[in-house]
């Protein structure tokens, strides 16, 4: 009764004061949740740029040091080809990405997750082994939390792999076949969420560099942005929301896919 009275002297009433509470707790329950999201856009968009500043310069200076990327190797056309170009990728980049801790691919759930669910289509990918990584494929964890993986690619066991530039405007399956292989990015490791998007990310190696996945010169289903990010292509990969953030500098494929796209709008507003 004393405190009802003490609220009378300021000429509010109970009442009044549960409307307000009430006013505040709808306003908090609209308002924090849009403050969770911005502040996990911000962190992705962040580590995503780090990770390309990261992977560009380990990169390129293994260049520096060993040439052009398609002279490293031979190749894929045999398994013993496979799997020297694994142990050389690894080993050619990983010197210049300074870890502080190796995870061997067998053991990789230490370091990384197996598995990622898909943005809109309901299941479930991990980075893919069809290339027969060996054992000395490794997973590299740096000290702020990123996880690396060194996956080449098999370029479809074709005459033209690895034989791509960062600036050739390819598109289609030409392009595919032409990329040397990718970096795949955990920008927080084995932690969740292990989706596509929000934590995992992909860049594409070329044989002078490298280029984010999904960019719109990605237009085959497997590495199409609107099959793939914002769409439901159960055959998309993993990574390509990627080249998104650094063209647009936003995550908003995680809020409004249905309204944007490299041909339709670049934000949600």
């Amino acid at each position: 009764m004393k405190n009802h009275n003490n609220l009378r002297k300021f000429g509010f009433t109970l009442a009044e004061v549960l409307i307000t509470l009430g006013i505040i707790g709808i306003v908090a329950a609209l308002t924090i949740p849009f403050l969770v999201g911005h502040f996990q856009d911000i962190v992705i968009k962040a580590k995503v740029k780090k990770s390309y500043s990261i992977v560009s310069e380990a990169l390129q200076r293994a260049i520096n040091d060993y040439g052009s990327v398609d002279t490293w190797t031979s190749g894929f056309n045999s398994g013993d080809e496979k799997t020297l170009t694994h142990i050389t990728f690894n080993k050619y980049i990983s010197k210049y990405l300074e870890p502080v801790k190796t995870c061997n691919w067998i053991k990789r759930e230490q370091c990384i997750s197996k598995q990622y669910s898909k943005r809109l289509f309901e299941s479930t990918g991990g980075i893919p082994d069809a290339t027969i990584p060996p054992a000395e494929t490794n997973i590299y964890v740096l000290k702020d939390g990123i996880t690396l993986v060194i996956i080449p690619h098999a370029g479809d066991y074709t005459q033209y792999w690895c034989t791509g530039q960062v600036k050739d405007a390819m598109s289609g399956w030409d392009a595919y076949m032409r990329v040397c292989g990718s970096f795949y990015v955990d920008i927080n490791g084995p932690k969740g969420p292990n989706k596509d998007g929000d934590d995992l990310f992909r860049f594409k190696i070329f044989k002078d560099g490298v280029r984010p996945y999904g960019s719109p010169l990605d237009t085959v289903q497997l590495e199409s942005f609107e099959k793939g990010c914002i769409g439901n292509e159960p055959r998309a990969a993993l990574g390509t929301c990627t080249a998104w953030i650094m063209l647009y500098d936003n995550a908003d494929y995680r809020h409004c896919p249905n309204k944007i796209g490299h041909n339709k709008q670049h934000n949600c507003k």
